[in-house]
């Protein structure tokens, strides 16, 4: 059977309590080219029965899926899901849910059953079905991660292994199966479809005023100068009054480098020591410095003074 393209771990696989291909021998060192590969290599690798792999990916990532666990532990017991008491969990549930989660992936990975995901995403995905959760995202989520949710495994793969936790192309190209230019189009493609998913988050959000949702459609247009004359005018006044629409613009005109400040940002806060029995501070690699280029037209306006309106926002 071929991996899924749905990032959505299967639910019909039973994982029993202690699986045998699960790391337990912290002492053992990987060869140092294991240790520095890149998670979708060490995939690779696990699938072909590389134990050092699956170790790295253990003492990688362990620290975060124990943060995720006692995150689970401590709103299962009625902490509430954003006052959550760490404290609260148990160690032996929240060390038996990291395990079962590990053995089901290697389980899942040396089969060939694993989804089309990045690694994190699927580590998520399979602990929360271990721990029986709802399916779905969360409603505290990001709009943009929402978004990323959304699309299908191979557009996740390639946004978050380009700006999520940057992987050399050649290495992701190799995984994916892709010269690059492939790559580059695949990227591009994924890029613009989450983008549209973005905006339409957005727009979709409850909580977003009448007049930002009409602003925020209209962004693409301003840029291109292809708004009417009352229309720009009325986009010029609610971006010089709106306290949030003009960040809206500077993220669509850095897109997709939200995307990445956001993940890192909701990981960085997962694992910072409120358990310090359990938990460790995991580093991730961040994108390379990079030369930004001219600001947009709309960027420009919304960097420009603003008057603060009273509420923040035009009148609907």
């Amino acid at each position: 059977m071929g991996r899924a393209e749905d990032p959505t771990v299967p639910t019909d696989l039973a994982a029993p309590p202690v699986d045998p291909v699960l790391p337990l021998a912290p002492e053992r060192a990987p060869s140092e080219g294991v240790a520095q590969a890149a998670d979708p290599l060490l995939v690779e690798r696990v699938r072909h029965g590389d134990v050092d792999a699956s170790l790295v990916l253990w003492r990688r990532h362990s620290d975060l899926a124990r943060a995720l666990a006692v995150r689970h532990s401590a709103t299962t017991h009625d902490h509430g899901a954003h006052g959550a008491r760490l404290e609260g969990a148990d160690a032996d549930e929240v060390e038996d849910l990291v395990n079962r989660t590990f053995a089901r992936m290697l389980r899942e990975i040396a089969s060939d059953q694993d989804p089309v995901a990045p690694f994190l995403l699927y580590l998520y995905g399979t602990l929360r079905l271990e721990a029986g959760s709802v399916r779905g995202a969360s409603p505290a989520e990001p709009a943009v991660l929402r978004a990323f949710r959304r699309l299908r495994g191979s557009y996740q793969t390639v946004l978050w292994y380009s700006q999520v936790e940057p992987v050399a192309p050649e290495s992701l190209g190799g995984v994916l199966g892709r010269d690059p230019d492939e790559l580059t189009r695949a990227l591009n493609n994924a890029t613009s479809r989450l983008r549209s998913e973005w905006i339409a988050e957005i727009v979709a959000d409850p909580t977003t005023p009448d007049t930002c949702a009409w602003l925020t459609l209209r962004v693409d247009a301003y840029d291109a100068t292809m708004l009417s004359e009352l229309a720009e005018q009325r986009y010029i006044r609610h971006i010089n009054r709106c306290e949030t629409c003009p960040r809206t613009v500077v993220d669509l005109d850095r897109f997709p480098e939200i995307l990445g400040t956001t993940a890192r940002g909701l990981i960085a806060g997962l694992t910072r020591p409120a358990a310090p029995a359990l938990t460790r501070t995991v580093a991730h690699p961040t994108p390379a410095p990079r030369t930004d280029p001219a600001p947009s037209r709309a960027a420009s306006a919304a960097a420009g003074p603003r008057t603060r309106a009273r509420g923040g926002h035009e009148p609907h």
